[in-house]
């Protein structure tokens, strides 16, 4: 016989699961920093800083395979003044059009930024070969909207239609893995640095006023769901809510006939 106890610890055990279970997101990453010392972790670094800036950036999937999260944390530390990141530059395989779907020729838009900046195609001409950059929208630029040591940018990549731009089994992770923008990556700001991202740091040195440039590219093996194809298919929002519900009224009813 299913007791009323027993009834109550398998709606328990299926509300805490279906209710604060998180799927595990496929994500790649990237990352460059320079210490005091003038070691080189993957950038060009400038002793004569004595700073220690540097930077994290990861990209992961979400329930809509459309949308990807994107996340730029300063992971800077010991600075002088506190380095600031004010720019993030960056490519994608294939180059593709940004665009917020109104034109037939838009394949993806950047939503959902915080803080307040904004992404264009990089200027084209003295030397610049980024696909696609990010600055803050004040102007001048503020130092409020800056990405300051242990703060976050974070937003959402969003393909207006993803079958084009992918062959059906194809890892949708490619549009930023593949190597072949490797090399393509450079002129920001002047520097000569190469690679799939850089980002920008400013107020630099002992008396803040220098800047650098640090770039990378995306390590190999590091999204951890290596299977080609989009996300796995997982409970939208909507739908977790009324399940949960639902376990929550048929437990409510249990107690009240106890």
């Amino acid at each position: 016989m299913f007791t009323t106890n027993r009834f109550k610890i398998v709606t328990t055990l299926l509300v805490t699961i279906l209710c604060t279970g998180n799927a595990n997101s496929a994500f790649i990453e990237t990352s460059a920093g320079c210490q005091s010392s003038g070691t080189d972790t993957s950038a060009s670094c400038d002793p004569a800083f004595q700073d220690n800036y540097s930077y994290s950036f990861n990209i992961s999937d979400t329930a809509n395979s459309s949308i990807f999260h994107a996340t730029l944390t300063n992971t800077s530390s010991g600075s002088f003044t506190g380095a600031l990141i004010d720019a993030l530059a960056f490519n994608m395989n294939p180059g593709l059009q940004l665009g917020d779907g109104t034109n037939t020729d838009d394949q993806f838009n950047i939503i959902d930024i915080s803080p307040d900046w904004s992404f264009t195609d990089a200027p084209s001409g003295a030397g610049i070969q980024f696909g696609y950059v990010g600055t803050d929208n004040t102007a001048p630029h503020s130092p409020d909207q800056r990405i300051s040591s242990g703060k976050t940018l974070e937003f959402d990549f969003i393909f207006h239609d993803l079958s084009k731009l992918l062959s059906p089994g194809d890892d949708p992770f490619n549009l930023w893995l593949l190597s072949s923008d490797q090399t393509l990556g450079s002129g920001i700001g002047g520097g000569g640095d190469s690679g799939q991202v850089a980002v920008s740091f400013q107020q630099l040195g002992s008396t803040g006023d220098d800047s650098d440039l640090l770039t990378s590219n995306w390590a190999p093996g590091t999204n951890p769901s290596p299977g080609p194809g989009p996300t796995p298919t997982i409970p939208e929002p909507t739908s977790i809510f009324l399940i949960c519900t639902g376990l929550l009224g048929l437990f409510s009813a249990s107690r009240k006939k106890s």
